[in-house]
């Protein structure tokens, strides 16, 4: 028998002969089966995945080493997946340190911030800001304390209460000043930088430091500026450091 004008291949023909209830029951088979092998490949994948989070479970490593193997949908569902970060009640130990802004409050945090007592911080009228300012001055040995609402904004402060106009600071080659802050320093005081290679630990070689200081040494001893020097007027010291896992 001829097949219809409208049937070109072989495919489109084997088809066509199968239009009925034998020809649906195959159409069915072959769907179901379809269906079973990409439900197999997802199952391989929550597979993989809770094999890695197995092994974190079990190895004393930070998450930051695991994570560039994962995509993103996961980094976004594995800690929640993880026992010892979403359950206060496990046994296991796990801390994630990519970063500082990875952290969640808890209920008891949430709590403490929907009871603070709060005021006008502009008119320093704020009670809660004033205690955390007054703390912190105590804990670093200094006279005052200033909150301010991010890490970048402290830095760029600090460096300008010690810098003039085309003043130096000496930064780590891994500084957080020097990669993260779109070099605000010199847009907002116009100071430069001189760099200093970091230790694998996030330190600065004190002696590579020390040669780094814009100055003269004189005959008689003593160091002077050469007036086409910057002024060295700042070290930037990183504790702890980002780019080193909070070493």
């Amino acid at each position: 028998v001829p097949s219809p004008p409208h049937i070109k291949s072989t495919r489109h023909r084997h088809e066509y002969s199968e239009r009925g209830e034998e020809g649906k029951k195959r159409r069915k088979e072959k769907r179901e089966n379809k269906g079973c092998a990409k439900k197999g490949r997802g199952e391989n994948k929550e597979e993989e995945k809770m094999r890695i989070i197995s092994s974190v479970r079990t190895a004393p490593i930070l998450l930051s080493s695991r994570l560039p193997f994962l995509t993103s949908r996961w980094q976004r569902s594995f800690s929640s997946s993880i026992p010892a970060l979403s359950s206060p009640s496990s046994s296991a130990v796990m801390a994630d340190f990519r970063s500082d802004t990875v952290t969640v409050p808890s209920v008891e945090m949430r709590k403490a911030m929907a009871e603070a007592k709060v005021g006008d911080d502009v008119m320093v009228e704020d009670p809660t800001t004033i205690e955390l300012e007054e703390k912190v001055a105590h804990l670093a040995g200094k006279e005052k304390g200033l909150y301010v609402p991010s890490g970048t904004m402290g830095n760029l402060i600090c460096v300008g209460v010690h810098c003039r106009q085309s003043d130096e600071v000496i930064v780590g080659s891994e500084s957080h000043l020097l990669w993260y802050e779109q070099v605000g320093i010199s847009a907002v005081w116009g100071a430069s930088m001189r760099v200093v290679k970091n230790t694998e630990k996030g330190e600065l070689d004190m002696n590579e430091v020390r040669s780094s200081i814009r100055q003269v040494k004189e005959k008689d001893g003593s160091f002077s500026l050469d007036v086409h020097y910057p002024r060295t007027a700042c070290i930037a010291v990183e504790n702890t450091h980002n780019r080193h896992h909070c070493a």
